[in-house]
């Protein structure tokens, strides 16, 4: 596709407003990151701001908001997809994670240290 000097860009104004708001989405990621939404809402919440942050970039710095046609639709459709179906798939592993794993590995070195100390009573 040949490109046209007549078409439009985004001006340098554009780029530092959204090179401003990545940054602004970047901090409400970890400061999201450090509030309990949840088992599955920190995930849905986290992704949710990567994908605007994907679609951000793919707009503007790729010029896809500029394109004339079906590749808007093209380039944006398949990740929006995908996150649905990451959020989708990785929803029962973090919803049915045992709590209690890390409680147990401790018991279980207190359960050893106790056995060494019997071991070492019976001679």
């Amino acid at each position: 596709m040949a490109h046209d000097q007549d078409q439009a860009h985004p001006s340098e104004a554009t780029y530092f407003k959204v090179f401003a708001s990545l940054m602004m989405l970047t901090v409400v990621t970890v400061l999201v990151s450090r509030v309990h939404l949840g088992a599955v809402g920190n995930i849905v919440v986290g992704m949710a701001i990567a994908t605007v942050k994907a679609s951000m970039v793919a707009l503007i710095f790729m010029h896809l908001w500029y394109e004339v046609g079906k590749w808007k639709i093209v380039m944006l459709v398949p990740p929006c997809i995908l996150f649905a179906v990451i959020v989708f798939a990785l929803t029962p592993d973090v919803a049915y994670k045992p709590t209690h794993a890390a409680p147990l590995a401790a018991e279980s070195h207190a359960a050893d240290a106790g056995h060494e100390a019997d071991a070492g009573a019976g001679h």
